[in-house]
């Protein structure tokens, strides 16, 4: 079981950044945030989900973007319907929706406010 979480956290931390290959190309402005993370993880874990949702605040400001926040071991079916769209086993993911609700961009793993900020930006 340590082994298990152990590769985890490496997978998290070395992995932190990954892209949406299937996102639409347009430049469709950023409309809605989703944040998908768990509530009940090892302590290593959460406080990288932590640190990245602060960032996540710190990135979005005072810009009109609705953001939501989904715990996945609270809200399965309501997770379940955003990893569907794309898939990862990395925590938090983050997608970004445009205003007709298509998937534009989308992150997994750890990230810094700068990351999400050139999504915001290229948008």
């Amino acid at each position: 079981m340590k082994r298990i979480l152990l590769y985890l956290v490496l997978v998290l931390l070395l992995l932190g950044v990954v892209g949406c290959s299937r996102c639409s190309s347009g430049g469709e402005r950023v409309a809605e945030i989703v944040f998908i993370d768990q509530a009940v993880i090892c302590p290593l874990v959460k406080k990288t989900i932590d640190s990245t949702w602060v960032e996540l605040g710190n990135a979005v400001g005072d810009r009109d973007i609705m953001v939501k926040r989904i715990h996945k071991d609270r809200s399965g079916n309501v997770a379940r319907k955003y990893m569907k769209i794309k898939a990862t086993g990395l925590l938090p993911a983050i997608y970004f929706f445009d205003g007709n609700g298509e998937l534009v961009e989308f992150l997994a793993g750890e990230q810094s406010s700068d990351a999400i900020v050139a999504v915001l930006d290229s948008r």
